[in-house]
């Protein structure tokens, strides 16, 4: 066996590194959102009218997953083990964290009233694919609000693989950045639910949707694949226009940037030039900014800077992103690595405490600045020390099991091409990837 070399270590933190370390910029900035909400409120404030630190965070979640989400379709080349991947990653804490927040609410510890829960039995439908917020559902608990448009970018990103346009990223990212400017102000002319389905038949009827079109892309049958891929296309679409959540410029703004995230990666490996990357990338973020003017009622100058806030948070995601990119082949901080590792956990976990601590920690918001930081440190080192253990005990048995069902899914496809009568009752082809 070879001896692993300083250079193979320089490799590993160029490839690895640099990318946990700004998830764990992320975690930081969506937890000091939540955190201040509680305690330490004089703090926040002086940051408030330049930026809001949890959308930054998210948003440097979605650049991250655009940058690296792609890249482990196409390293795998096979969209079965793609999505097997994903559900085995995103489906265990998330069920953990449903059912802890559950387990308060059952036993008193916090209230529907607090949880924002309305049409239960519908939100718990459209949680089960990961959509609920695009149908303007809540998420228990809230923070996983943002895995609906984790979910919308992977149908998207699904349906372009099997058509083999996937690699035009900045054209992509571009298209959507430049709809989120040109038609943001007129969505959503209408949600799903307002349409005579109420939200219990809307949300069965996007589970099905998305159960019949995944199921499809997988399926590895050439009809069926082309089929999955219409369904997913028009229904990412149709949620996007039609989400009563955000504002539409909002929305629009989200797949912009991932694909912006995924365009750079292409640049990064070589398969695009930078000369065409960087003035698209430039385009993306100038029009994210600039589709805010729907949201302005008029061009006063307090108009303006009630948009301010926009602009500092993507200017700060956009900042804290080329840092990140710059640092690529260089060591980083080992415990921002360690958080990034984690921070999966660490989002789902710190939100849950925050409802278990949040009530204690506003009764002391006119303490002392010294005894509200114990509190929030306090805070702090329960949710991590508790990240620490779901992630070792849920996320990665849940990963390694991932792997070894995606293994026997392809052990069994391979057994049924290689039968000379399943080649007779019906075709079965390879996934359509690059």
């Amino acid at each position: 066996m070879r001896r692993q070399g300083a250079g193979d270590q320089i490799d590993r933190h160029a490839r690895l590194d640099w990318l946990d370390a700004l998830r764990g910029v992320a975690v930081l900035l969506v937890v000091y959102e939540h955190a201040t909400d509680n305690i330490l409120r004089a703090v926040r404030v002086h940051l408030d009218s330049w930026f809001n630190p949890g959308q930054a965070g998210v948003f440097l979640f979605f650049v991250i997953s655009g940058y690296i989400v792609p890249a482990s379709l196409e390293r795998r080349g096979d969209l079965r083990a793609f999505w097997t991947g994903r559900a085995f990653r995103l489906y265990p804490m998330m069920l953990a964290g449903m059912a802890a927040t559950l387990v308060m609410l059952v036993t008193g510890v916090v209230s529907a009233q607090t949880l924002g829960v309305k049409h239960g039995l519908a939100a718990a439908i459209a949680s089960t694919v990961m959509l609920q917020d695009v149908l303007g559902l809540p998420s228990v608990p809230a923070v996983l609000w943002s895995l609906s448009y984790e979910m919308i970018f992977y149908l998207l990103v699904s349906a372009l693989f099997v058509v083999r346009w996937h690699r035009f990223s900045a054209a992509w990212a571009v298209a959507w950045a430049a709809v989120a400017v040109g038609l943001g102000g007129m969505f959503p002319l209408v949600t799903l639910p307002a349409l005579g389905l109420g939200p219990r038949r809307a949300a069965v009827l996007v589970v099905l949707a998305a159960v019949v079109g995944v199921g499809a892309l997988v399926s590895r049958r050439e009809a069926l694949v082309g089929a999955g891929a219409v369904v997913l296309t028009g229904l990412a679409a149709a949620l996007l226009v039609t989400s009563g959540r955000f504002p539409g410029w909002f929305l629009l703004s989200i797949p912009a940037l991932m694909f912006a995230g995924t365009a750079l990666y292409r640049a990064e490996q070589g398969q695009f030039s930078w000369r065409v990357t960087a003035p698209a990338i430039g385009v993306v973020f100038a029009c994210v900014m600039a589709s805010t003017w729907w949201a302005l009622p008029d061009l006063s100058a307090a108009s303006l800077r009630s948009i301010r806030p926009w602009m500092g948070t993507l200017t700060l995601v956009a900042v804290l992103f080329v840092i990140g990119m710059g640092l690529r082949r260089r060591r980083v901080p080992r415990v921002l690595v360690r958080l990034g590792v984690i921070s999966y956990s660490v989002y789902v976990v710190h939100y849950v405490v925050i409802l278990w601590m949040g009530p204690v920690m506003k009764r002391h918001w006119h303490e002392p600045v010294f005894v509200q930081l114990l509190w929030a440190l306090g805070f702090l080192a329960l949710a991590l020390g508790i990240s620490e253990l779901t992630h070792r005990y849920i996320e990665r048995p849940a990963q390694r099991l991932g792997r070894r069902v995606a293994q026997a899914l392809d052990g069994r496809a391979r057994h049924t091409r290689q039968s000379p009568q399943a080649d007779l009752d019906a075709p079965v082809v390879a996934p359509i990837g690059s």
